[in-house]
């Protein structure tokens, strides 16, 4: 069985850190699509130098930065039955594609599947982000599930397989969300809840495990960027949710209480300004903006709205 690892890139510094830790699979009939974006003469060296160090690898190139598009042309690109994917800041644990096989093997009614994303520890009196996931073994069928999610249920973009057929069933990763667009997060969550309407089986399991090993960004504008962009993409998904009329629609647009407030001010008073306040307050303005600007297509997907007023 033929496994498609897609790695989006923009970063040639920690690019081939993350290619290495895929050639070291013990899982040995992969191949790996690299997806560059832009034009970094960088980022253009290392990957030539990569594709010409293993059979294996192949680079299809993007004129411009957008996640969920990279993630897309790389799972077109490929021919494995089986798709996994992490991002250019990531190292896999060497058992990772074996163990993920393993799992599509041994549960057939399993379609999609994400695993640990391990955050390195920040520096001493800094101030960083790192995005992390700490999952549990969990398995969801949706329609046997009362379309509700157990407690605990998360996965992220940097730690994800799916079967090629749930892509062709589900569509692609949503070019509207995810970095590299205005609304930059929650391509991840759009897709999982795609697949939860779509009634595939899903399953997490900390035994998938992906190293974060250069995704800690560091200083107070770093960190008020990544939570800024994260508000974006919340916002972008409360609109989303309620045209797909998703049962979590009225969950992600509700608004917060007085005694919300309280509580997570009480909880942790740095977190509560930089979510309920500062977050809130670009999710608010991105939700507005997003509907005006996008509208939601059969297919799942938004596109802007002058792109279907043609």
């Amino acid at each position: 069985m033929t496994v498609t690892v897609v790695i989006p890139t923009v970063r040639p510094t920690t690019l081939r850190a993350s290619v290495e830790s895929v050639r070291r699979q013990t899982y040995a009939d992969l191949e790996i699509i690299i997806v560059a974006q832009g034009k970094d003469p960088a980022l253009r060296r290392v990957t030539d130098d990569l594709a010409l160090s293993d059979p294996r690898i192949r680079i299809v190139w993007l004129e411009k930065g957008n996640l969920s598009a990279a993630r897309n042309a790389g799972i077109a690109a490929g021919t494995g039955e089986i798709v996994a994917i992490t991002d250019d800041d990531c190292e896999a644990d060497s058992r990772w594609v074996e163990i993920m096989v393993e799992i599509f093997q041994q549960r057939p009614e399993i379609g999609f599947m994400g695993g640990e994303l391990v955050a390195p520890p920040a520096r001493p009196f800094s101030i960083s982000t790192c995005p992390s996931a700490h999952v549990k073994d969990i398995s969801y069928k949706p329609s046997k599930s009362g379309w509700k999610a157990p407690d605990g249920f998360y996965l992220i973009g940097a730690n994800l397989g799916l079967r090629r057929s749930v892509f062709g069933q589900v569509g692609p990763f949503d070019p509207s969300l995810g970095a590299g667009t205005r609304y930059g997060a929650c391509e991840d969550v759009d897709y999982v809840l795609r697949c939860e309407l779509a009634d595939v089986g899903i399953l997490t399991s900390p035994r998938l495990i992906i190293r974060h090993t250069y995704g800690r960004r560091y200083g107070l504008l770093t960190c008020l960027k990544h939570h800024k962009n994260y508000a974006y993409g919340r916002g972008a998904m409360i609109v989303k949710l309620r045209w797909m009329k998703h049962r979590l629609a009225p969950v992600w647009g509700a608004p917060r209480t007085a005694r919300d407030h309280l509580a997570s001010l009480a909880k942790n008073p740095a977190k509560w300004v930089l979510n309920d306040l500062y977050g809130r307050y670009f999710q608010r303005k991105a939700a507005r903006d997003f509907a005006e600007e996008y509208e939601l297509t059969t297919d799942g997907i938004c596109v802007p709205r002058k792109a279907t007023a043609l």
